[in-house]
């Protein structure tokens, strides 16, 4: 009774004026008969307070549930959602960081002035030699997105349109499940050279060296590659030059390329410094779609976007018929940088065996036959002191960040010095039949080459601008340049070119 009455005495939501009546006539109730008859109407009272109480805890409990559930809704909703971010660029990224999309692009405008070689000089020969000018040149304006699904798919896709058309510059998946074996299909650059592989708003100079005008570029195909230790790597692809099966002939246009690269610093826990070594191979049989007659197997530019088509070894080939090219080419590339400073060579040796076809029949042949080379090697130091190390990963530099933004009054950006020496040697390749090598009047003992002299000077202000000042000179030597330049040029003693550029680069 005692419990009964303890437990009656905690308050209770819920007729409390009833149950106090009826524990008042309890107290005052004689002992008789409607003493047993009060306390049953107190039981009944007792167990629908405890029924009562049941419900509540129900309810209670079922009110938890749906908030856990609620909460549990809302962590999926948030990780599914995307948010805008910025991180050198404009994105998305769902909450999970599972997926993602980044808007890229970059624009490169240049001003550039040339020597005095006179335009009467510039604008004859053939309608192939372009010659350049003093002007103004948009020279990339390029807009894509890249990104990931479920964090180990990686896409992307970029256009570029400086060249008065919009087209497709790079589009590529990469499956990443594995690092150290991951898997890239579609366009892409292939991998051979340390130069060519760095992006365009990161190399040293505003143009590559004479080695990207042999390096095979953005093809499409597959290629098998990782890093199975951290500073090794290694990439094999297949890949063709026709962008579709109907350029394709036969199924007989797939070439290979190699390389495999090493930095020993980083496997030597030297983390101020890079040691790079590398390796690359290209090599296979292919067919070259022929639209026109005389089909450029190798065309060359003087560095700095001087003197176009100074050099080009041509097949004499007719329109509907093919030229059967076989190529084999080696690189090999060295970069030493400590600390702020880079040293960073390069060389290459490529072979051709190519024959074109030309006639009524296709039964006319010209061929080309023998090697041709190119080298380059450059130093750069960072003068605000930026480590190169910092900028280095997977066997490529990437674009370097100040160390202090520029900011008025708080930070100066990134500046950078550099020089390069640059040489193209065509010496031992030969012409045969209707086969012409482009390079001046008709000589038989050819020595075609060229070397170059760059000095350079680089502001980063932050990672999204670039603005780039750079002088080179371009000596002949005994290159003979096309017919009626060459009379031009001598007569008025120019043995070289002189090419200063300003660039102003912005990407995203």
């Amino acid at each position: 009774m005692k419990r009964a009455i303890s437990t009656l005495n905690r308050p209770r939501a819920g007729r409390p004026l009833a149950f106090y009546v009826l524990l008042g006539s309890l107290i005052a109730a004689p002992a008789s008969a409607d003493m047993e008859a009060t306390i049953r109407q107190l039981r009944d009272e007792v167990e629908a307070l405890r029924q009562e109480l049941r419900e509540t805890r129900r309810e209670m409990s079922l009110g938890k549930a749906e908030a856990a559930e609620e909460t549990e809704r809302r962590a999926r909703a948030a990780k599914s959602e995307l948010r805008g971010a910025h991180k050198d660029g404009f994105g998305f990224t769902t909450g999970d960081g599972q997926h993602s999309i980044r808007l890229t692009g970059r624009v490169h405008t240049d001003y550039r002035w040339i020597n005095d070689i006179p335009l009467s000089a510039r604008d004859r020969a053939d309608a192939d030699t372009a010659s350049a000018a003093d002007g103004f040149e948009l020279r990339r304006a390029r807009l894509g997105f890249s990104g990931y699904l479920y964090r180990d798919i990686a896409f992307e896709l970029h256009f570029n349109s400086s060249g008065g058309s919009v087209g497709v510059e790079q589009a590529a998946v990469n499956l990443g499940w594995y690092k150290p074996v991951q898997l890239r299909l579609g366009r892409f650059k292939q991998p051979f050279g340390l130069e060519q592989l760095v992006s365009a708003s990161a190399i040293d100079f505003m143009e590559r060296s004479y080695n990207d005008a042999l390096a095979p570029g953005r093809k499409l195909g597959v290629m098998l590659h990782g890093e199975p230790l951290k500073g090794l790597t290694y990439a094999a692809s297949v890949f063709q030059d026709g962008s579709s099966e109907a350029t394709a002939a036969d199924g007989d246009d797939k070439r290979y390329a190699l390389r495999a690269t090493a930095n020993l610093a980083q496997l030597s826990s030297m983390p101020d410094s890079v040691l790079h070594l590398g390796v690359a191979h290209v090599g296979g049989d292919y067919t070259l779609a022929v639209s026109e007659a005389d089909t450029t197997l190798i065309g060359m530019r003087t560095l700095n976007r001087g003197l176009s088509n100074v050099y080009r070894a041509q097949l004499g080939t007719t329109a509907g018929f093919g030229a059967d090219v076989a190529q084999s080419m080696y690189g090999a590339e060295l970069a030493l940088a400590h600390g702020p400073w880079k040293l960073q060579a390069e060389y290459l040796s490529a072979n051709y065996d190519a024959v074109g076809r030309s006639g009524l029949d296709g039964s006319a042949l010209s061929s080309l036959r023998g090697g041709v080379s190119a080298y380059y090697a450059s130093t750069l130091w960072n003068i605000t002191g930026e480590r190169w190390a910092d900028a280095y990963s997977g066997g490529v530099f990437r674009a370097l960040s100040p160390q202090r933004p520029f900011q008025p009054g708080a930070g100066w950006g990134a500046w950078q010095l550099g020089a390069r020496y640059a040489r193209f040697d065509a010496s031992d390749l030969r012409a045969g039949g209707s086969a012409r090598i482009v390079s001046g009047s008709a000589v038989d003992d050819f020595n075609d080459t060229l070397d170059s002299w760059s000095l350079g000077l680089n502001w980063i202000p932050n990672p999204a601008t670039r603005l780039l000042m750079e002088y080179t000179r371009t000596r002949f030597g005994s290159l003979t340049l096309p017919a009626g330049l060459v009379d031009t040029l001598q007569s008025r003693g120019i043995r070289h070119e002189d090419v200063f550029s300003l660039r102003a680069e912005l990407k995203f």
